[in-house]
């Protein structure tokens, strides 16, 4: 096990901090021994096999490229939850959470309700309500067949029971049914601050779920309001993800499209992250 280390260490220390590769080393230790981190600590005459030692030299050298540590193990955590996440899906965030746990707290007595998860990738939205509001007809879909297939595996593999659709949000379709909850994490990234951004995440994760053009950028906010105005049942409730910079744009969009009570909170950051409006 020591050896382990020392060889992760070696290999990414030029790259990463000590403390970023001991969560590597402990998480994929984790994913290869099934052991948690508990029992790896308190035991460390831990042996790898040869075949877990090649799988975790091949793991090392997709962390030296600049994979993401979630692509490179195939899986992320998100609210109390492993899901599998390929490129063609986002790595869910924690402000993702966030956004998950205000929804949570107005509408857990969700009881026959029908609510929807727009543009879902992993769905770890949908898959997340539907946990916590079993009783609850949960709906999600996405514009990539790629991002579906591992939404569906995800929901089998947590015998979570979703109804996943394609849909291309841009499209003036009539869905012909209405639900009383809609939550989306949409694109909202301007395309300039791609020079911001870290490598891992630019080389990696789906641009068309991260970005949207400069001049433009509450593109998809613009179609998921004309969809609401349409699916959004009289008294419902929509919950967005979005850019703080955007924020007021974003309630004058809705304003101006015809919602009400609109609300915008602040994440564990203090920056105006999450939009509620109501029909």
């Amino acid at each position: 096990m020591q050896d382990a280390f020392q060889y992760i260490k070696s290999e990414l220390e030029d790259l990463y901090t000590e403390s970023e590769i001991r969560c590597f080393y402990f998480l994929i230790a984790e994913k290869l021994t099934g052991c948690s981190r508990t029992r790896l600590v308190a035991d460390k005459n831990t042996i790898f096999s040869r075949e877990h030692l090649n799988t975790f030299a091949e793991y090392v050298k997709k962390l030296r490229e600049g994979s993401p540590i979630q692509y490179v193990l195939g899986e992320a955590s998100f609210f109390g939850m492993t899901l599998d996440v390929t490129p063609a899906t986002l790595i869910p965030r924690p402000e993702t959470e966030e956004l998950v746990e205000w929804v949570l707290s107005e509408q857990k007595p969700a009881s026959g309700k029908a609510l929807l998860d727009i543009a879902t990738g992993s769905a770890c939205i949908a898959l997340a309500l539907k946990r916590h509001c079993p009783a609850a007809f949960v709906s999600a879909f996405d514009i990539s067949e790629a991002a579906l297939s591992v939404a569906v595996q995800n929901a089998c593999k947590l015998d979570l029971d979703v109804r996943f659709f394609r849909a291309d949000l841009r499209e003036e379709k009539d869905y012909a049914c209405q639900w009383d909850v809609m939550v989306s994490n949409p694109p909202y990234i301007p395309l300039s601050e791609k020079a911001d951004m870290d490598e891992n995440v630019l080389g990696y994760e789906p641009h068309t779920a991260l970005f949207v053009p400069d001049e433009d950028p509450l593109l998809f906010y613009r179609h998921i309001a004309r969809f609401a105005t349409v699916h959004l049942k009289p008294g419902g409730s929509l919950y967005l993800e979005l850019h703080y910079r955007y924020a007021g744009d974003c309630r004058t969009l809705f304003e101006e499209a015809g919602f009400r009570q609109i609300f915008l909170k602040n994440d564990i950051s203090g920056k105006q992250r999450m939009l509620r409006v109501s029909r």
